[in-house]
Parts: C-alpha cells; structure tokens; sequence
C-alpha cells in the first residue's frame, strides 16, 4: 500500500490496484495542486505582491485568474515531475510537497506579469 502525505491528509493506493496506481497517483497530486492553486486564487492580488513584488493590475489579475483556472483544469502527469515520480517509485510513504507546484503556478504567473 502506497501512502501519501498530502495538503488535504492522507491518502492510500492499495496494492491491489497494480497497473493503476498510477493514475491515482497522478488523482492524488492534481488535488493536492488544485487546493495550492484555490489558496493562490482566494489571495491573489497579496500573493502577486509577496511573491513578485509588484502589484498586479486590474487586467493582469483577470488574467491571472484564468490562467491558474488552466492549471486547475489540467491533470498533474508523473512523468513531469521526477522527484515526485522516483519518489513513488521507490517508497510507500510520500510526502508530497509543494514546491513542483509553487513553482508551476509562479511561471504561469510570471508569463502574464510580462505579458500584460
């Protein structure tokens, strides 16, 4: 049985489920990213201003907005994220963290701050 540490508690894949585990594997990570991206959203123009250091405008908070609906709407792929993949791999119990997905969100972030 697999375990996994998330921002939502823990989660388990039984053994039995053998070739899909996977795909809830991946179930697992894109909720945990989706509650990441929900705290982003619900304080997006202090989060833009910590984390940028700039104050978005109307426009690019439209933007934004849409852009991390995007990212929610996405399904994670293991395969993208190696350090979570060997991790799941090799270990029953897996912490996820939140890093990978910090990191997503700020690039998308990132591209519409430039654009707009």
């Amino acid at each position: 049985m697999k375990r996994f540490i998330t921002n939502q508690g823990l989660r388990s894949i039984p053994s039995h489920v053998g070739a899909g585990m996977p795909a809830i594997a991946e179930a697992i990570l894109t909720e945990h990213r989706n509650k990441l991206v929900l705290q982003v959203y619900a304080a997006l123009e202090n989060y833009v201003e910590w984390t940028f250091h700039r104050i978005p405008t109307t426009n690019q908070v439209f933007w934004i907005r849409e852009t991390l609906e995007g990212i929610k709407d996405k399904r994670v792929n293991l395969e993208e994220l190696p350090a979570i993949y060997e991790e799941v791999q090799r270990s029953d119990y897996v912490v996820v963290r939140d890093e990978p997905f910090i990191r997503e969100i700020n690039e998308e972030i990132a591209k519409v701050l430039v654009q707009n």
